[in-house]
């Protein structure tokens, strides 16, 4: 396992590679497992050691760090702006410290899902934005969010969101510099626009994503792509599919029956929500799951299906049950956006990612083939087959 710490930080002019107990000056661009030195990086060490809760090795004093700020702008060469002394020693200690990690990360089997999951955000492309339908929405609208992304564009071209999978305990995205692209209204997406002459923006999304990582957890994989209408069909029961959603939602997250149980009486059906929800959660496996997440809870945290630490602030069973569905699910979507980017052609550019759906800008030359990479879903080894939609963006 090799890390590179990037120059940047260490403030020289050549990365330093660890590989081992073996430590050495970079020769030029070299293919490393993860990089330190840089938290945003794709294949940045930190946010694992975030969620490990390893701590973070430092090299340079916050004393030196705040001088630097006032006088200095851009990268400082510390390796020249501390005493030298003092700077060797301290590289060392820092070369010491990250080695001593590279077991600890390398041990802990979420390291390379996370790693391979994380691919996507180095495949996104600068997205483009029709800066008129911006000023026009603006006049309407006068909103915060508009306005940020008037500033933002140069020549109608945003900046790639940087995108953080540590800010939540789930690992649900959230956009720590560029567009706030997570809450931006819907009926702001109008103001993006291809890059290519009559291209079109598209979605792909999971279709029920959540309710399905629940069901492939527990063991059953639906043969359709309506995991509500298949939950009716196996269990026999004469309710609507909204009906049944309603109820899939209650027992998955812990919502009250009172809505439930005030649609079932003015549908007149002859089943109540206790004993609704109470096959819901038989049927989706949340019993079994429940009872492995609250024999990890003294520990602190529990784990996601793929391993990912989540720590643990209320341990109700429902709060257990949805923290891991979830991260599961969060996890997963960025997997499959991974896949999909890898296979996408030439002419088909991802943009960027809304949690469970990814948006791209597609040549019209190229719009059935990528239409055709979707209609067979996404497959997992372990979790087995999920749907995916594709409409365009609205």
């Amino acid at each position: 396992m090799q890390i590179l710490l990037s120059k940047e930080f260490l403030g020289t002019e050549r990365d330093f590679i660890i590989d081992g107990e073996q430590g050495k000056w970079a020769a030029g661009a070299e293919r490393v497992n993860y990089t330190f030195g840089d938290p945003t990086a794709v294949s940045a060490i930190e946010p694992l050691l975030y969620l490990y809760n390893l701590d973070t090795p430092t090299l340079v004093p916050e004393k030196y760090i705040k001088a630097m700020n006032l006088c200095y702008d851009g990268d400082v060469p510390w390796r020249y702006s501390m005493p030298k002394k003092e700077y060797i020693t301290r590289f060392k200690k820092l070369v010491q410290d990250v080695s001593m990690l590279q077991d600890t990360v390398g041990r802990n089997q979420y390291s390379n899902f996370f790693l391979e999951s994380n691919s996507v955000f180095a495949k996104l492309c600068n997205s483009h934005v029709d800066r008129g339908m911006i000023s026009q929405l603006n006049s309407k609208n006068d909103a915060a969010a508009l306005r940020s992304l008037e500033k933002m564009a140069k020549d109608s071209i945003l900046p790639i969101p940087t995108y953080s999978r540590t800010a939540t305990k789930t690992g649900r995205l959230t956009i720590t510099a560029g567009p706030q692209l997570l809450t931006l209204k819907k009926d702001f997406r109008k103001v993006f626009k291809s890059s290519f002459q009559s291209g079109q923006l598209y979605e792909i999304d999971f279709i029920s994503l959540e309710p399905r990582v629940a069901l492939s957890v527990g063991g059953s994989t639906p043969e359709n792509d309506d995991v509500y209408s298949h939950f009716i069909e196996e269990n026999e029961i004469s309710i609507t599919r909204d009906t049944a959603k309603l109820a899939v939602l209650c027992a998955l997250y812990g919502a009250g029956s009172s809505r439930l149980d005030a649609v079932l009486r003015k549908d007149n059906k002859n089943i109540n929500a206790r004993d609704l929800l109470s096959r819901v959660s038989s049927f989706f496996g949340i019993p079994a799951l429940a009872s492995v997440l609250r024999q990890q809870a003294p520990s602190g945290y529990i784990t996601s299906f793929f391993g990912r630490p989540i720590n643990i602030d209320d341990g109700r069973q429902n709060v257990l049950v949805n923290n891991f569905i979830q991260s599961t699910a969060a996890d997963l979507a960025l997997l499959g956006f991974s896949k999909l980017a890898d296979i996408f052609p030439d002419g088909c550019k991802p943009v960027f990612i809304i949690h469970d759906a990814l948006i791209i800008d597609v040549h019209p030359d190229v719009l059935q083939q990528v239409k055709d990479l979707t209609k067979s879903g996404f497959f997992h080894e372990q979790l087995g087959y999920f749907p995916l939609q594709f409409k365009r963006l609205k």
